[in-house]
């Protein structure tokens, strides 16, 4: 089943690599950079997309090709049900989780904004790789204000606020 997971990871990996690779082209071009401001987006994107993809080549080649994605996909379904407590259930869907969270974080930094998204984001984090409410929350709201405070405060760099907040401050 771990199998499973890095199929997993590798597949969206290389989907959202490709998508951020496609999405470099509408970026604007500055004669005065060689680059341009795509270049490390693009670079970047390449090299995430070509591991990703040398790992789906490696998983397919070691683990008896498309029999074994069959039996996998066959056995998923496993995974999801509530009494699946074995350790390996239970990783597959902490890592499913977790990687659902790092898609949502973005959205909700644009709606709410960086500092309640943040402290939500790492309060979810926590809880989904196992630790306590008290230590949950604690640490996520000390780690997403030490956050905005060295961001917002001393380096000047500005974070969303969210469109949410505006619209009601407007």
């Amino acid at each position: 089943m771990t199998i499973i997971a890095e199929w997993a990871v590798a597949l969206l990996t290389f989907f959202v690599s490709l998508i951020f690779f496609v999405q470099t082209f509408s970026f604007p071009v500055i004669n005065a950079d060689p680059g341009g401001l795509a270049l490390f987006p693009r670079v970047f994107s390449i090299f995430t997309g070509s591991g990703a993809l040398l790992l789906m080549i490696s998983l397919f080649k070691n683990n008896g090709g498309f029999s074994f994605v069959l039996d996998s996909l066959s056995k998923l379904n496993v995974v999801w049900k509530k009494d699946a407590l074995d350790e390996e259930s239970i990783l597959i869907r902490n890592t499913a989780y977790a990687f659902l969270l790092c898609l949502i974080y973005p959205a909700l930094i644009i709606t709410i904004g960086f500092l309640p998204s943040t402290i939500i984001f790492i309060f979810l984090i926590m809880r989904v790789l196992g630790s306590k409410m008290l230590n949950s929350t604690l640490f996520s709201v000390a780690l997403g204000g030490g956050l905005y405070y060295i961001f917002a405060i001393v380096v000047g760099v500005y974070l969303p606020t969210g469109k949410l907040w505006e619209y009601f401050l407007n």
